[in-house]
C-alpha cells in the first residue's frame, strides 16, 4: 500500500510540473522561426541559450533543404545548412556567452537559397 501512495504522489508531482510548463531535463528553445516556400512550411530554425545551440530542422519530405544565416552582437557570423532530409536536425554551437544572436530560416534547393524569412533575435 505504501508503494502505491508513493507512485500516486510522484504522478501528481509530474502532472503538476507538466501543467505548470516546467520542463524537466528538456531544453526549450528561446526563439524560433519557420521557413516556407510555395505556401508550405518546410523548415524550423531555433536557438536555445541553455546549450548555446542553433538548430535547423527539415520538417517536410519535399526534396528541399534548410539554411539559417546568423550573426551575433559580438561580431561572429555563420551559415548552418541541413540537407539531410525530412525529420533531420543539424546543429551548431554559437560562440559567445553574452549579447544577442540574430538568425533567419531559409529554404534551399541544393545549394541555392530560394526563400528566407526576416531575422529574429534572442539573448545569448
Amino acid at each position: 500500500m505504501q508503494k502505491k501512495k508513493r507512485l500516486a504522489a510522484a504522478a501528481v508531482v509530474g502532472l503538476s510540473l507538466a501543467l505548470s510548463g516546467v520542463g524537466v531535463g528538456v531544453a526549450q528553445a528561446d526563439n524560433s522561426v519557420t521557413g516556407s516556400y510555395g505556401g508550405l512550411t518546410r523548415i524550423t530554425v531555433s536557438y536555445t541559450s541553455s546549450s548555446n545551440t542553433l538548430a535547423v530542422r527539415d520538417i517536410r519530405e519535399d526534396g528541399y533543404g534548410g539554411r539559417s544565416i546568423w550573426s551575433t552582437s559580438g561580431g561572429s557570423t555563420g551559415v548552418k545548412d541541413n540537407s539531410n532530409g525530412n525529420g533531420t536536425t543539424t546543429t551548431t554551437t554559437i560562440p559567445g556567452s553574452s549579447g544577442t544572436i540574430a538568425f533567419n530560416a531559409c529554404v534551399k534547393n541544393n545549394s541555392t537559397t530560394i526563400a528566407c524569412t526576416g531575422y529574429v533575435s534572442s539573448t545569448l
